[in-house]
């Protein structure tokens, strides 16, 4: 499996973690839940440092997904991975509402570009 095969399948396996994590939430779940912050920033760590090693290797992605802030998302990895402590919560709360499930359906498109990229875990094939 090439490495960028690889990190389209994470990409999906962490935004769908993402998703059902915080399936049901609310904002107040968000704010009075230290343990739920710290597992989606972590899932976030984790599905940005793979989009920024994506993009690497296949920098035309951007092109195909012009609605997506890839750049900001790079950012945001760096930010979080460098800085935890100065994560503004609120901020994190508007790119799990507004940001996630886009990026989950650029993601899932292009896994759908080639089958060899359905993600190996069967509970995650359904989400593709």
């Amino acid at each position: 499996m090439s490495a960028a095969k690889n990190y389209v399948e994470l990409m999906l396996l962490h935004c769908g973690k993402t998703l059902a994590k915080m399936d049901g939430r609310t904002r107040q779940d968000w704010e009075n839940d230290e343990n739920l912050r710290d597992a989606v920033c972590m899932r976030l760590m984790s599905l940005t440092d793979c989009i920024k090693e994506y993009l690497k290797e296949t920098p035309s992605v951007a092109e195909r997904f012009p609605h997506i802030p890839w750049d900001n998302i790079v950012r945001f990895r760096d930010k979080i991975a460098h800085h935890y402590e100065g994560i503004d919560c609120d901020v994190v709360w508007e790119i799990l509402e507004s940001d996630i499930t886009p990026l989950h359906e650029a993601i899932k498109n292009l896994a759908r570009d080639d089958a060899e990229l359905l993600p190996a875990h069967p509970q995650d094939r359904d989400a593709v």
